[in-house]
């Protein structure tokens, strides 16, 4: 098994997650500024239909799914927990504040 290859689904589909798996999975890119960074951001992570699929995604989430997440699966993770709870959700959602924290333990045991 490759270390970039996407390991994870999800159960509900959420085309802005789906994008940036596609983004996060390209192997080679021309360098060039739009190339080495994610395209989607700012109000389209306050999106209800995000913020319900990320927190479907949470509830399932564990540290042994974690464990056997690629490179690109826990970059896809970990971004989409960062760009919500960025945008001011982060304080009124105690599911949020639980994946960010299980998040934190599980980095740490992977170093």
């Amino acid at each position: 098994m490759q270390w970039f290859q996407r390991r994870w689904h999800f159960t509900q589909n959420v085309s802005l997650l789906e994008r940036l798996y596609t983004q996060a999975s390209i192997r080679k890119r021309p360098y060039d500024e739009l190339s080495l960074s994610a395209q989607d951001g700012g109000d389209m992570w306050v999106d209800s239909k995000v913020i319900n699929g990320l927190r479907a995604w949470a509830a399932e989430m564990s540290g042994g799914i974690w464990a056997m997440g690629s490179v690109v699966d826990q970059f896809v993770w970990t971004y989409a927990l960062f760009m919500v709870s960025g945008y001011g959700i982060f304080e009124r959602c105690e599911w949020l504040f639980k994946a960010i924290t299980a998040t934190e333990g599980w980095l740490k045991d992977a170093m």
